[in-house]
């Protein structure tokens, strides 16, 4: 029971570190720093407890609610909006303490580790590296959905697991809850909820038991009447937060604006486009993984292949079953983001994050880590392997290259933070794409013969503790991004609040002024503001489809506008007080 003993000592004190990380950097973050998708999983919340953000909420696109049910309780128990932040922030730091237990669970279940053997400690130390993601990290930090998401996604699998090896209608339960509150968190789960029911058919048609069978019929009727409940509740939202959107708008991340998107598979150009896509969907996966991410695709799919074969020998067996999901899991994920983003080659397209986008895979690193460093750790060529996935990257840069070269703008808008898993190498002051994604794969190869020299020196040694070095690593790289991405942005983000702060005192002294806010495109800082002032409407103009007629506005009034408006000069003729936040202008006669 030693090893047991110090395998959960490390886990305590891994989440100790953890709690350190969250509560060191709890002070210095204030509010938003992902524009529009944090406030949109806010506005549900804010509309379930009776305020009306639709019109601030109508400039962004349409987010799915999930999210917004532990969001309603938050906001509720929180009356500032500052600490209502930080409490979500406090909570998805839990949610990863959660998951390094969680994942340390999964692993001496799926590899049926024995309580007192050695591989229990470097158990605990892989589910510790897969938590410390970076780009899990820098979620973890935000109210984007992707944090948990990234706990979900290993939670569902944990518990199809243990459907599978124990069937039983509590378990079938669980397992119907946890992955129909996935998908309400985002859509994009519709992959993984596809894998469970997929692998479960074949469980039912190849098993002779009728106790299976039932329970596999209970687990289909409750995600059917859960899918059938998610649409009527998704429609109440969309006509309640999302009063002012355009079709369009709430199509972009809804069933009716992939539609297209999947019919565009079937032509010469949309062949093209996936061909290109998995180029940088794959490439994303590997980098970010530091090459582990291709190590794990080839174990599942190696997996994937014995588990069928089993089947047909020898009947339904958990282990092949829970094979078969991870394969599916793992491939209708990365086709969920090659769907979503198709048209992300496209000349037009401005966003080099689109093609190498890392959101929408993220929630497959940590597990595909798993199976990759466990793949190297036993595979019989490490070195030579490890050279070929080198190569693969070196091979699949080619075509976002040439994507570059023919792009209308050469792809110069960099947004790093959806493609964390690479971005270590960029600045703000980047736009030229082609050498950052040079320098992302020569630094991400650098990381795989790293990671490969650390997993050779574990395997020759036998020392579990050396794959210790995995979590410095992580460690160092979530400082880098959360500093670049998160931290380096929050004072500017602080003004924004500062004059949340100074509007909530005009309307105090006079509650009937009505707040305007002419909006130009862009990034719509103005949901900090409307998410400070939870019980005042905010009126929007949207400066790109309508006239602005200052003259029209009250006297009275609070005008808010991006800090580098061209109306500046007729506002002022109109208010005597402007004052500048920083990302925002604030217009008011006194």
């Amino acid at each position: 029971m030693r090893t047991k003993l110090k395998s959960r000592r490390f886990l305590v004190f891994i989440s100790i570190i953890i709690l350190c990380i969250c509560f060191g950097g709890l002070g210095g973050i204030y509010s938003f720093w992902a524009y529009p998708d944090e406030f949109g999983y806010w506005s549900p919340a804010a509309r379930l407890s009776g305020y009306d953000w639709s019109q601030v909420t109508s400039i962004g696109s349409y987010y799915s609610y999930g999210y917004s049910l532990i969001l309603y309780i938050i906001f509720n128990i929180f009356k500032n909006a500052v600490t209502a932040y930080r409490a979500a922030i406090f909570i998805n730091f839990a949610l990863s303490i959660a998951a390094v237990w969680l994942i340390y669970f999964f692993i001496c279940s799926v590899r049926n580790i024995a309580s007192e053997s050695k591989a229990e400690g470097a158990a605990a130390i892989i589910s510790a590296a897969c938590v410390m993601y970076p780009a899990w990290s820098l979620y973890s930090q935000s109210t984007m959905s992707e944090s948990l998401i990234l706990f979900l996604f290993v939670l569902v699998s944990f518990l199809m697991y243990r459907f599978l090896k124990k069937p039983g209608i509590i378990n079938g339960l669980l397992l119907a809850a946890c992955s129909m509150y996935a998908y309400l968190v985002h859509m994009r789960m519709i992959g993984t909820v596809i894998a469970i029911m997929v692998t479960l058919l074949v469980w039912a048609f190849s098993c002779g038991s009728r106790k299976i069978r039932m329970c596999i019929l209970i687990f289909i009727a409750v995600v059917a009447f859960g899918f059938a409940v998610s649409f009527v509740i998704k429609s109440h939202i969309v006509s309640e937060v999302y009063t002012f959107s355009s079709k369009d708008t709430i199509n972009w991340n809804d069933y009716n604006g992939q539609l297209p998107k999947i019919l565009k598979l079937f032509t010469p150009q949309g062949l093209q486009y996936m061909f290109e896509n998995i180029s940088g969907k794959v490439l994303y996966i590997s980098l970010a993984s530091y090459g582990l991410g291709l190590w794990g695709i080839a174990a599942v799919t190696s997996l994937f292949i014995k588990s069928i074969k089993s089947l047909r020998k020898r009947g339904s067996k958990s282990r092949a079953l829970f094979g078969i999901y991870m394969f599916l899991a793992v491939l209708l994920q990365i086709g969920v983001a090659l769907v979503y983003l198709i048209d992300s080659p496209s000349p037009d397209n401005a966003r080099l994050d689109l093609l190498l986008h890392g959101r929408y895979t993220d929630m497959l690193i940590p597990v595909l880590f798993i199976y990759g460093i466990y793949a190297m750790y036993y595979g019989k060529h490490p070195v030579i392997i490890t050279g070929i996935i080198s190569a693969a990257d070196v091979l699949l840069m080619i075509p976002i290259l040439i994507v570059i070269s023919r792009n209308n703008t050469g792809m110069s808008e960099l947004q790093g933070f959806t493609m964390a898993g690479v971005s270590y190498m960029l600045s703000y002051q980047d736009t030229d794409a082609k050498a950052f994604l040079i320098r992302a794969v020569i630094f991400g190869v650098i990381l795989s013969w790293v990671v490969c020299l650390i997993v050779l020196i574990a395997r020759r040694t036998g020392e579990s503790m050396v794959l210790a070095c995995l979590i410095v690593i992580q460690l160092a790289l979530s400082v880098v991004t959360c500093n670049k991405f998160m931290y380096s942005i929050q004072p500017y983000v602080y003004t924004d609040v500062q004059l949340t702060d100074k509007v909530e005192r005009l309307e105090e002294a006079d509650p009937d002024r009505q707040i305007i806010h002419i909006f130009k495109g862009g990034i719509p800082y103005i949901e900090v503001v409307q998410f400070g002032l939870r019980d005042k409407v905010i009126d929007v103009i949207d400066a790109e489809v309508e006239d602005v007629f200052i003259s029209a506005f009250p006297h009275d009034a609070i005008i808010i506008t991006d800090a580098d408006t061209p109306l500046d000069a007729d506002l002022r003729d109109k208010y005597d007080t402007a004052i500048y936040y920083g990302h925002l202008k604030l217009y008011f006669n006194e």
